[in-house]
């Protein structure tokens, strides 16, 4: 027996949906060019207007389905871009990092660290070369770099780290190379 992935299964209803609709769209506009009203007025155009922008909707969902690579995500996966926010980080009047807990995560005080992100910030190892993808920030770099090497046994694992600044290990690694 074959299995359909559930977006197949939601695809084939939106087809079947925009079917039905096109083909009750067809037959509206031929009993409206056959007839009209008693008062010689056509169809209502607030109706038409009403028909036109379900028919669009069933459309954008159909698009938007058919460009989602995974419609149902199962709950193992979760929003990595929401564990860590960098910028937040490392500002002043952080929300998560007062001065000493910064400090106590990255060894070093935020002053050190935008004089050395100031050395650093211009340096071709940082910019995108060919046809490679952006790198992240220069800042979020920096901040991986300093807890991998402030870390220590198991604490500086790359699957660790990955899990708390929210990329994947091997950026963990590769970031690591490139600010050494």
């Amino acid at each position: 027996m074959v299995r359909y992935s559930e977006k197949r299964k939601v695809l084939s209803i939106l087809y079947n949906l925009r079917n039905e609709r096109s083909n009750g769209a067809f037959l509206r506009n031929m009993v409206l060019s056959d007839s009209s009203n008693s008062d010689g007025d056509s169809f209502d155009s607030s109706e038409d207007d009403l028909e036109c922008l379900r028919d669009m909707m069933v459309q954008s969902a159909i698009e938007e389905v058919e460009q989602s690579r995974y419609l149902f995500r199962t709950h193992k996966y979760r929003d990595r871009k929401k564990v860590f926010y960098w910028r937040d980080a490392i500002k002043e009047n952080s929300k998560r990092f007062s001065s000493d807990e910064f400090r106590t995560e990255f060894r070093m005080t935020r002053h050190a660290f935008n004089a050395i992100f100031s050395l650093i910030n211009q340096h071709k190892v940082f910019k995108k070369q060919g046809i490679k993808r952006n790198q992240y920030a220069v800042q979020l770099q920096l901040l991986v770099f300093l807890k991998r090497i402030g870390s220590e046994g198991a604490e500086g694992n790359s699957k660790k780290l990955a899990n708390f600044f929210g990329i994947s290990p091997g950026t963990v690694r590769n970031i690591t190379k490139r600010v050494i």
